[in-house]
């Protein structure tokens, strides 16, 4: 068990080294406008006024979290456009 979750860690940790190299050599980012874009998406899905969303990622630790998320989004769409898929 312990060999398998260290495994697993390691993985996840080189996941992550690959994806901040990606992200730096192609400028991958979130910006302002993403920022803005998804608390409209959120509002509309959630049926709540943009105002309220905003309230609620007024703190910094949620305003990260929502800014991680919209990375991920990004990088792994940036990947999916890159790679080519063999079917075999």
């Amino acid at each position: 068990l312990k060999e398998l979750l260290f495994s697993q860690a390691e993985k996840a940790v080189r996941l992550s080294l690959i994806l901040e190299q990606v992200r730096k050599q192609y400028h991958i980012d979130v910006s302002n406008e993403d920022i803005e874009k998804e608390y409209a998406h959120l509002a509309k899905h959630n049926s709540l006024p943009e105002k309220e969303i905003k309230k609620y990622y007024e703190e910094q630790k949620k305003l990260d979290e929502l800014k991680d998320h919209l990375l991920n989004v990004k990088l792994n769409e940036f990947i999916k456009e890159k790679i080519k898929i063999k079917e075999v």
